[in-house]
């Protein structure tokens, strides 16, 4: 019996010992790659300070905001998305694409305030403009369900929804 406690003692020191082995270990390694990891995950206004750099200086971006506000007057979004008709020109292609690309950095927006909650409502205000026009073209519901914007639709509803409940 003496020689079974002893040897479950041993067991219980031998178990003690590898678990603090392994703490320091993964404490090691935790204090190797801490740097990298948070080095690699952006701040948030660095996030937001990227994609409002992108709305202002990608040509892209800018030529699809005209579009939305108005600016461009052989174009609108309506004449652009529409399925049944002529065929687009390679203009209109060259703005739907265009489209598209603000359409996925808005949807990067929406993603980090519903999804990944890196960013709340109210940091992503700068970015209301383009979901208020969202809603004003109810085109795009139909457009964002077959190209898969849907979160940014859905998102952009919710904003409406917030301005209409805050006056």
């Amino acid at each position: 019996m003496t020689s079974y406690l002893q040897n479950r003692w041993v067991d219980g020191l031998v178990l003690l010992s590898s678990l603090a082995v392994l703490a320091g270990v993964v404490g090691a390694v935790w204090r190797l790659l801490n740097p990298v990891i948070s080095a690699r995950i952006p701040k948030k206004s660095e996030l937001l300070l990227h994609l409002q750099h992108e709305l202002k200086t990608n040509p892209s971006m800018l030529r699809a905001s005209d579009l939305f506000a108005g600016r461009v007057p052989h174009a609108s979004i309506e004449v652009l998305l529409r399925t049944i008709g002529d065929p687009p020109s390679a203009a209109e292609l060259s703005l739907r694409k265009d489209l598209d690309h603000l359409f996925g950095l808005l949807q990067k927006v929406a993603f980090a305030v519903t999804v990944s909650k890196f960013l709340t409502q109210g940091e992503a205000e700068c970015f209301s403009w383009y979901f208020r026009e969202i809603q004003k073209h109810p085109i795009l519901s139909d457009y964002f369900y077959s190209s898969g914007f849907l979160d940014l639709w859905d998102f952009a509803q919710s904003w409406a929804e917030k301005i209409e409940m805050d006056p």
